[in-house]
């Protein structure tokens, strides 16, 4: 299997970016980058995102499915930040987790925090204020291999 982990807030919409008329800030042009990852390398996405926090998992897919997301969401990582901890920290910990319980032949991490170092081979660092690249899109491509 190969995996997607997913943020959303600095991945698939920007900082200081509004949104009009949307509840959910999201880009349909990133969605459209996003989409393409999973067509290309067949992968599947499992949620690492804040929202998860907010909504339930299935309520959050169905959110990005309704604004136009393909990439079958198949999970998300359990919560765990603890008190005082920096949240790139606490994903890491919550990505590691998931993959110790989870056959992911080949995995990806889209994410504007630094979770991991630059140069990490699974991790593509997004800029939150430019968002998902077709740069970073085409890297994490590279990353998962074709379907």
């Amino acid at each position: 299997m190969k995996v997607v982990f997913l943020d959303i807030d600095g991945v698939l919409n920007a900082t200081g970016v509004r949104y009009p008329e949307q509840e959910h800030p999201l880009d349909p042009l990133l969605l459209a980058l996003v989409n393409r990852i999973g067509m290309a390398t067949g992968a599947v996405g499992v949620l690492t995102t804040t929202w998860r926090m907010l909504y339930p998992w299935p309520e959050t897919r169905d959110i990005l499915v309704r604004h136009g997301l393909t990439l079958p969401i198949v999970s998300e990582t359990r919560d765990l930040w603890a008190d005082g901890e920096e949240p790139e920290r606490a994903r890491r910990r919550e990505i590691e987790a998931w993959l110790a319980n989870h056959d992911a032949d080949r995995y990806v991490i889209l994410d504007d925090l630094p979770v991991y170092a630059d140069d990490h081979p699974c991790f593509v660092r997004t800029d939150e204020s430019l968002r998902l690249t077709d740069a970073d899109a085409g890297r994490a491509r590279m990353i998962l291999g074709d379907a």
